[in-house]
């Protein structure tokens, strides 16, 4: 799955076809990912395209660069050592860091710079995709122009989800916080407890052999 986001020399690097047939063999119906390639990808194959915006984009500039901790966590042991992450994780910096900042990702906690990158990256959608392939939306507007958009006659009864909020990501990036500051707390107890199952191991083998000597010597 993450072959994808390979450099270009691996072989196991997927085409973003094969990559798009993986994701809907998987039962995936929607993708959320706006490398400028993939929209490329889009546009040719006429596939429709959701811009999501917000109306205070500083706001957004906060949340972004509060939500974006995580993506560091992950590029800390012992995340790091996963071979899943590692595939991953060029393609993470790229959509969190690279195209938010338009292209300055040294600066990807910069209030003003992610908000130059926001308006970048939305002007740049609009030119790339065809009107007829893309609803600019945000998500107060509910369900309506949602489903229009997409062909769906029947506007759902439940109200619109509202998922990933500043609480939920606060423990989320605090759990992950805690494993990359505790990991080795927990290696060096697991490595104390191998090394006391030996040292009582050896207490036990040898204490056996002293009494299967000094009975020998009895019988003797």
């Amino acid at each position: 799955m993450q072959g994808l986001f390979l450099p270009n020399d691996d072989p196991n690097k997927l085409s973003m076809d094969e990559w798009v047939d993986a994701l809907g063999y998987r039962g995936f119906d929607a993708i959320l990912y706006y490398g400028y390639d993939f929209i490329e990808y889009c546009v040719e194959h006429d596939i429709p395209m959701i811009l999501t915006t917000r109306q205070d984009t500083r706001k957004w500039a906060k949340s972004w660069a509060f939500s974006v901790k995580l993506i560091d966590t992950l590029s800390q042991r012992p995340f790091a050592y996963s071979k899943t992450i590692q595939q991953i994780l060029p393609s993470m910096h790229y959509v969190t860091k690279v195209i938010p900042t338009g292209g300055h990702p040294d600066q990807y906690l910069d209030m003003d710079t992610l908000e130059a990158g926001y308006h970048k990256h939305i002007a740049k959608v609009k030119r790339m995709v065809p009107s007829h392939l893309l609803l600019e939306y945000n998500v107060q507007q509910g369900w309506k122009p949602l489903c229009k958009f997409l062909g769906i006659s029947q506007i759902p009864a439940d109200d619109f989800p509202h998922v990933n909020d500043r609480v939920v990501m606060q423990a989320i990036i605090a759990t992950f916080t805690i494993v990359a500051w505790i990991w080795p707390l927990l290696l060096g107890m697991a490595a104390y407890l191998v090394l006391k199952f030996i040292q009582l191991f050896i207490r036990r083998f040898f204490m056996t052999n002293s009494k299967a000597t000094i009975n020998e010597k009895k019988k003797n």
